[in-house]
C-alpha cells in the first residue's frame, strides 16, 4: 500500500514538473522562432491571423521535439528535491532500494515514449504539412520551392521518351529526345548538349537531329533549336518533402519511390528510422538523469538542471554525427538512426549499476 502511494506521488511530481518545463521551453522556442522569421512575415505583409495559424500548425512538431528535454529536466528536478529533502535517505532506511524508488520514473518514461511515437505518427505529419503549406503559399507566395536535383532521368510519354543526364532547375545538361510512330518505330531523335527553359519554351543548344525520311535517316546539326514539347521544368521535378510531413510508413514508401526514380534516398531512409528511434530516448534520459543527479555532491538544483541540458545537447550532437554517417553511406540507415540510443543506453545502464 505504501509503495502504491509512493508510486502515485512520484508520477504526479514528475508529470507536474514536466508540464512546467515543457511550457517554459515551448514559450522560449516560439519566441526564438518568431524573431527568426519576423523579417519574412514583414516582407510578405501577412496578417496576424496568418502568423498565428503558422505557429498553431507548427506547435505539435515543437511539442514532440521538446518532450525528451522536459522529461529529463522533470526527473532531475524531482530526484534532486528528494535528495535535498533527505527523502531518499528516509525511504532507503525503510528498506526500499533505489531501483524500487525510481521504478515509477521508468514506467512513466515508457508511457511517454509510446505517446510521443503515436503523436509523431498521427498529429505531427498533418500539422507540419499544413504549416509548410501556409509558409509556401502565404509567406513565400510560391516563390521558393524545394526540388531534387535529378540525374539520369527517363521520362516517358505516349509517343516519346526523353533521357536527361542532369536537370538543375531550368537547365538540362545533355539530353536526348526520342519521338516514335505507330508500332514503336523511331521517327526522330534530337540530341542536345544543353537545353534551357526561358519561361515559355525550351531552347536547345548544340543540337544533333536524326529524322526519318522514307527508309533513311537524315542527320543535321543546328546551333540552336526551339523544342516543341509540352513539358515544363516542373514536369521533370519532384518537390522535396520534409520528414516531419510524413509518418514512418509514408517516409519509407517515399524513399523507395524516389530511389526508383534515380534519387539518392539514403537521407530519407535514415530519417525514417530516426522517427522510430527518437521517441525511445525518453526511457534513456531517465536512465542517465537519475544517476547523474545522485552523483552530484551538492544539492544545487540549478546545477542539476544545467547538467540535464548538457546531456540533451550531447545526445543531439551524437545523433547528428551518426545521422551524417548514415546519409554519407558509411553506416546502414537503421544502425545510424539507433546508434545514439544504443550508446546512451549502455552509458545509462553503466551509471545505474554504479549508484552508491
Amino acid at each position: 500500500m505504501v509503495l502504491k502511494i509512493l508510486d502515485k506521488y512520484l508520477i504526479k511530481e514528475v508529470f507536474r514538473y514536466m508540464m512546467i518545463c515543457h511550457a517554459v521551453l515551448f514559450f522560449i522556442y516560439l519566441v526564438v522562432d518568431f524573431f527568426q522569421k519576423i523579417d519574412d512575415f514583414i516582407e510578405a505583409k501577412v496578417s496576424k491571423f496568418t502568423i498565428i495559424k503558422f505557429f498553431f500548425y507548427k506547435s505539435p512538431f515543437i511539442i514532440s521535439q521538446l518532450i525528451p528535454v522536459s522529461l529529463l529536466l522533470s526527473v532531475i528536478i524531482t530526484a534532486g528535491l528528494m535528495k535535498r529533502n533527505n527523502e531518499l535517505i528516509s525511504l532507503r532506511s525503510s528498506g526500499i532500494s533505489l531501483y524500487r524508488i525510481f521504478m515509477p520514473f521508468f514506467f512513466f518514461s515508457l508511457l511517454t515514449s509510446l505517446f510521443s511515437f503515436l503523436f509523431s505518427e498521427t498529429v505531427v505529419p498533418y500539422s507540419s504539412s499544413m504549416c509548410q503549406e501556409v509558409w509556401n503559399k502565404e509567406v513565400r507566395k510560391g516563390k521558393y520551392r524545394r526540388f531534387f536535383r535529378r540525374r539520369n532521368i527517363w521520362y516517358k510519354g505516349k509517343n516519346y521518351i526523353y533521357w536527361i543526364e542532369c536537370l538543375e532547375g531550368r537547365r538540362m545538361k545533355r539530353a536526348i529526345f526520342y519521338f516514335f510512330e505507330r508500332g514503336f518505330f523511331l521517327k526522330k531523335r534530337i540530341q542536345a548538349k544543353e537545353v534551357l527553359w526561358n519561361g515559355s519554351e525550351w531552347i536547345a543548344e548544340d543540337v544533333l537531329i536524326q529524322e526519318r525520311c522514307g527508309k533513311r535517316y537524315v542527320t543535321k546539326r543546328l546551333r540552336r533549336l526551339k523544342l516543341s514539347i509540352s513539358e515544363t521544368p516542373e514536369s521533370f521535378l519532384r518537390p522535396v518533402r520534409k520528414p516531419e510531413e510524413m509518418n514512418f510508413w509514408e517516409l519509407k514508401r517515399f524513399a523507395k519511390q524516389i530511389e526508383e526514380e534515380g534519387y539518392d534516398a539514403r537521407r530519407y531512409l535514415v530519417d525514417a528510422y530516426v522517427k522510430t528511434a527518437f521517441p525511445f530516448i525518453n526511457i534513456i534520459v531517465v536512465l542517465i538523469g537519475i544517476p547523474a543527479t545522485l552523483k552530484l555532491k551538492s544539492d544545487n538544483i540549478p546545477l542539476a538542471v544545467s547538467l540535464g541540458i548538457l546531456i540533451c545537447f550531447t545526445y543531439l550532437l551524437v545523433m547528428s554525427i551518426f545521422r551524417s554517417l548514415g546519409i554519407s553511406g558509411i553506416l546502414p540507415p537503421f544502425l545510424s538512426a539507433w546508434s545514439a540510443n544504443l550508446f546512451f543506453l549502455l552509458l545509462g545502464i553503466y551509471m545505474i549499476m554504479h549508484i552508491d
